[in-house]
């Protein structure tokens, strides 16, 4: 497996509804995509990281069920694509 480990930063404009529905959406992508292994030993974290100088910094730690690294190149990708692009 290969660890994805971003931090995403928000706006200080993002409402706490906004920032609960995004780390909800970004959760349940990874969650109900196949290409995610979520369990015990691999752990998913989608979290409030800190509030930095200029933005609401979310952590997101999730693991591919690929160690290919052409593979896990498109995995997040997609994460990008489908769950985070979307949710802004």
């Amino acid at each position: 497996h290969r660890r994805i480990s971003w931090i995403i930063g928000l706006t200080y404009d993002t409402s706490v509804l906004q920032l609960k529905s995004i780390c909800k959406n970004i959760e349940s992508s990874i969650i109900n995509d196949n290409s995610f292994i979520v369990n015990e030993d691999y752990k998913l974290f989608v979290k409030v990281e800190k509030f930095n100088d200029s933005s609401i910094d979310i952590l997101i730690n999730a693991f591919t069920e690929t160690n290919d690294w052409g593979e896990y190149l498109k995995v997040k990708e997609n994460l990008c694509h489908s769950s985070v692009i979307d949710t802004v």
